[in-house]
């Protein structure tokens, strides 16, 4: 027996995490602060990624958790190839079994990963993005593979459980986010500083908030932070428009911060959404927010006045601009009434304690601080 070691000691527990690490912000943040919160309970975190864009803080050198990836993994064309790599180089470098699988992703992928379970292990799915509609569809093979379950939020939660009749025990957790560092910044006096954080994809509704900017008339300045395939045709669209411009986005909770201080609106004019962490992280900020009407959006204005859920409509979005940035200058939106709201209903520690909870504990054990 080596010296020092007490052969009572307690194992670590393992956790592999298996996603696609495909831009700063959203899953990439939750799964900084999962591993973050994991490692600092003492378990060891293994994130295996088949895509990863790289240069960004989930998957830097110096991570206390140990990234596993393949050769392919930064090329999108390559995805193919990177995942039969995986299914052969994985075995040897996945090291002992775990006790939990947690995955994004559930496919025939999952059943790979589920070798590397040991007896009575998890396979914990969580799935992201729009309720589950009745277009989806989960073959009962891959159903079996799901020992627990994550949404969102409860109406996710359900929509689940009634389209893909999932049995497996369930929790409705929103995703880790940076959160704040301190008080709202006040707002600065002059233009008005709306802005779009995110991705540079036209299902985010860029494009459409470009041309509803247009005609809005407002006296305000719109400034769109963020990378995306569509970023260079947004830059083509916006050069005519003097009150609008296009920043490069943010690769860590610095430099966000640094961005939500200089921004005294934000609008998320998606066509498809789960719950944003943008969102989120607005609140948290004390920075107000129009959002469409999509996914779980509307739960994070419930009795919330200093934000606005609009309908997927060009109008409703333009007279919903005007309309905040009425509110905002005549003192009707209140920073520090919007942060109070995200820490009563959305704590960081809370939510990262449950997190740490959902993954760690038996689901008989779990005492998960309920969600509004």
């Amino acid at each position: 027996m080596t010296a020092g070691v007490s052969p009572s000691a307690p194992r670590r527990p393992r956790v592999l995490i298996t996603a696609r690490i495909q831009a700063a912000g959203g899953t990439e943040t939750h799964l900084l602060h999962l591993c973050r919160a994991l490692v600092e309970r003492d378990a060891e975190v293994v994130l295996a990624t088949r895509y990863n864009v790289g240069n960004l803080p989930v998957v830097d050198a110096g991570v206390p958790w140990r990234i596993v990836s393949t050769p392919f993994a930064r090329d999108r064309r390559w995805f193919r190839a990177s995942t039969l790599w995986a299914y052969i180089a994985w075995p040897a470098r996945l090291g002992p079994r775990f006790d939990v699988v947690y995955t994004l992703e559930l496919s025939r992928f999952t059943r790979f990963l589920r070798r590397f379970l040991r007896p009575g292990g998890r396979v914990v799915w969580n799935r992201v993005g729009r309720p589950a509609a009745e277009n989806d569809a989960l073959p009962r093979p891959l159903q079996s593979l799901v020992d627990v379950f994550i949404a969102e939020t409860p109406m996710q939660v359900d929509a689940a459980r009634n389209r893909f009749h999932i049995t497996a025990p369930a929790a409705a957790l929103p995703h880790l986010y940076h959160g704040s560092a301190g008080l709202p910044v006040a707002r600065a006096a002059g233009r008005l500083r709306v802005a779009y954080l995110g991705r540079l994809v036209e299902g985010k509704g860029i494009f459409r908030l470009l041309d509803c900017w247009r005609t809005a008339a407002i006296d305000a300045e719109l400034t769109f932070f963020g990378d995306g395939p569509d970023a260079d045709e947004l830059r083509r669209r916006a050069g005519s428009v003097p009150s609008v411009r296009v920043a490069a986005g943010w690769r860590d909770d610095g430099r966000l911060r640094e961005i939500l201080a200089t921004v005294d609106l934000l609008v998320l004019p998606s066509s498809d959404e789960g719950l944003p962490l943008i969102l989120l992280e607005a609140m948290a900020h004390g920075v107000p927010w129009i959002a469409t009407r999509v996914g779980a959006v509307a739960a994070l204005a419930a009795d919330n006045p200093d934000v606005r859920v609009v309908d997927l409509d060009d109008a409703a979005l333009t007279n919903a601009l005007a309309d905040m940035a009425a509110a905002i200058r005549d003192g009707r939106v209140s920073r520090e009434r919007l942060q109070a709201y995200c820490r009563a209903r959305y704590d960081v520690t809370r939510l990262t304690a449950a997190w740490s909870e959902a993954l760690l504990c038996p689901p008989r054990e779990w005492q998960l601080v309920p969600r509004a």
